[in-house]
C-alpha cells in the first residue's frame, strides 16, 4: 500500500511535512520520555528493595539452618561474602529467565478431597511441579531483568527521539501502512540515515506508536500507526 508521499519522496514534500509537523510531534515525544523515566526509576526502587529484602530474608535463613545443624561456622558467613554469592544466583537466575517458557498447562498429581497426590504411573506430574518451582523461584530475577531492560530503554530514548521530524515523517509515512525496506528507502532518500531511521522506528513501537501488521492480500510484514500514533497525528495536524 502506497502514501501520497510515494512520488514526492525525493522532493522536500515530505520532509517540509514532518518538520511542520515537529513542534507538536516533539511535546508529545518528551512527555514519552517523561513517563519512560518515571517507570524506569520507579522499577528500578522496586527491583532494588525486592533484591535486598530477600536477600537479607535469605541470609537469616541461612544463619538460622547454620545455628540449628552447625555445618558451618556461623563467624564464615558474613553478610558480605553472602551477598557476593546471592548476587552471583539472582545473575544466573536472570539467564536462565530469558529462556524459561511457562506451560499452558501443569499435570501436579492425583486429587484426593483437598490434596494432590503424587502419580506412581508418570514422571510427569514430578516434571511440572518441578518446572512450575522454577517459574516462581524466577519471579525477583525476572522482575530485576524487566526493570533494567525498562532502564536502558530510557536511557538510550534521548538519541533515538533526537530527531522529531523524522519522528513525524515515519508517522506520514505510516499512516497507512508501509513495509519496512520502502519506508527506509524513502526516507534515507531525503536524507536520513540506515540507523539513525530504525532506531527512531524501534523506539516509536516501544512507546506505542507503530505496531507490526501484515498486508491483507500478501502478508508481507507492514509498519503502521496504532491508535495511540494515530492520535499523536492527528494532534501535530490540528496543532498546525
Amino acid at each position: 500500500m502506497t502514501t501520497i508521499y510515494e512520488d514526492k519522496a525525493n522532493s522536500s514534500d515530505l520532509l517540509g511535512q514532518s518538520r511542520a509537523l515537529r513542534g507538536r510531534i516533539d511535546e508529545s515525544l518528551m512527555k514519552e520520555v517523561k513517563e519512560l523515566g518515571q517507570s524506569a526509576i520507579l522499577g528500578i526502587f522496586l527491583s532494588a528493595t525486592g533484591y535486598l529484602i530477600l536477600g537479607v530474608l535469605l541470609y537469616f535463613i541461612f544463619l538460622r539452618i547454620a545455628v540449628s545443624t552447625r555445618i558451618f561456622n556461623i563467624l564464615t558467613l558474613s553478610l558480605g561474602k553472602f551477598f557476593i554469592f546471592y548476587t552471583i544466583i539472582i545473575a544466573i537466575l536472570m539467564v536462565v529467565g530469558m529462556y524459561f517458557v511457562p506451560k499452558e498447562e501443569y499435570y501436579t498429581g492425583t486429587r484426593s478431597a483437598f490434596f494432590l497426590g503424587n502419580d506412581p504411573f508418570t514422571l510427569r506430574d514430578d516434571k511440572d511441579r518441578m518446572h512450575a518451582s522454577l517459574g516462581f523461584l524466577l519471579v525477583v530475577p525476572n522482575f530485576i531483568r524487566m526493570n533494567a531492560v525498562y532502564l536502558h530503554n530510557y536511557l538510550t530514548s534521548a538519541k533515538q527521539v533526537k530527531n522529531s521530524a523524522l519522528a513525524a515523517a515515519i508517522l506520514l509515512l505510516c499512516e497507512e501502512g508501509r513495509p519496512p525496506a520502502e519506508m527506509l528507502q524513502t526516507l534515507q532518500g531525503i536524507g536520513f540515515g540506515e540507523t539513525t531511521v530504525k532506531q527512531a522506528a524501534g523506539f516509536l513501537q516501544k512507546v506505542d506508536w507503530l505496531e507490526v501488521g501484515k498486508d491483507k492480500e500478501t502478508a508481507a510484514p507492514l509498519l503502521q500507526l496504532t491508535n495511540k500514533g494515530d492520535q499523536v497525528l492527528k494532534d501535530a495536524r490540528n496543532f498546525i
